[in-house]
């Protein structure tokens, strides 16, 4: 089984450094993989392309603008990846995942055994160092809420779950191929969330792998990143470049009824004055 794996980084050299290292001893577990690593350095200050070539050689390296976030990067490794494509399978990696290297081999055997019958998505949740899932896959909820999503978490055997979060995520070679990778309207949030929805409307189902494969620790949430800013932050993470309204207003274009986007739109423009305002939580 020949794979690529995707992954973009930013100015956390160390911690990508133990991401790689992990990620590789993992997949050298693995029997009969073919695997090569693609992975994007988003102009990082602190030299961690850098570092990742002189420790991993075999890692191909490209270097973004500073400007790219989490899904421009991974676009970025895709476009990188398509040159020597057509791969079996595409590996979507964060660098800040430290691997259950013991339960990789599984999961590798759990996805192959998936996709015998069908081409399926093994989603691999993440806990943090209590043991809490912190990352996983998702149930749709209301179809009027664009964001209303209920975790699923992993149970004795994989469970179905209408998309996930791509901390490590295998998606089926061709299919990943077809649709061009991860949607490149988005630059940071939305991109795997958006993944998963269009392989379940093409009928590529996902599930949640049985046991969580590795550490990783939640990060701050958005809301609470604009409660404690002050206005200038607030204002930039509310309507700038990567969160402003442009990729909410693609998503929901795209995954919510048509009639009533006037309504959402109308609606979160409102929320994000309020929070701007500091009249809203």
């Amino acid at each position: 089984m020949r794979i690529a794996v995707l992954v973009t980084c930013f100015n956390r050299v160390d911690v990508t450094l133990r991401g790689i290292d992990s990620l590789v001893r993992s997949l050298n577990a693995c029997a009969e993989l073919d695997y090569k690593i693609f992975l994007v350095d988003d102009g990082s200050s602190d030299g961690t392309g850098v570092q990742v070539k002189r420790l991993f050689p075999f890692v191909e390296v490209s270097v973004g603008s500073g400007e790219l976030y989490w899904s421009g990067g991974m676009t970025r490794a895709f476009r990188a990846a398509s040159a020597h494509a057509p791969f079996d399978a595409y590996l979507l990696f964060n660098d800040d995942v430290d691997l259950f290297e013991v339960e990789i081999p599984r999961f590798h055997t759990t996805y192959q055994r998936l996709n015998e019958a069908h081409p399926s998505i093994l989603v691999g949740a993440c806990v943090d160092l209590r043991g809490n899932v912190t990352y996983a896959g998702f149930r749709l909820g209301s179809p009027l809420r664009v964001l209303d999503f209920k975790r699923v978490e992993p149970v004795d055997s994989p469970v179905p779950c209408d998309t996930f979060n791509a901390n490590f995520v295998l998606i089926p070679g061709r299919f990943f191929e077809e649709v061009g990778g991860l949607d490149p309207a988005y630059s940071h949030s939305y991109a795997d969330i958006d993944l998963g929805l269009v392989a379940g409307k093409l009928g590529v189902p996902s599930f949640v792998y049985e046991l969580p494969v590795g550490v990783c620790e939640k990060n701050v949430p958005l809301n609470v990143k604009i409660r404690l800013g002050g206005m200038r932050d607030r204002w930039k993470l509310l309507f700038r470049h990567p969160y402003g309204l442009g990729p909410y207003f693609h998503f929901a274009w795209k995954h919510r009824p048509r009639w009533a986007f006037p309504l959402i739109s109308m609606l979160q423009i409102s929320k994000r004055l309020l929070l701007l305002a500091g009249l809203s939580r």
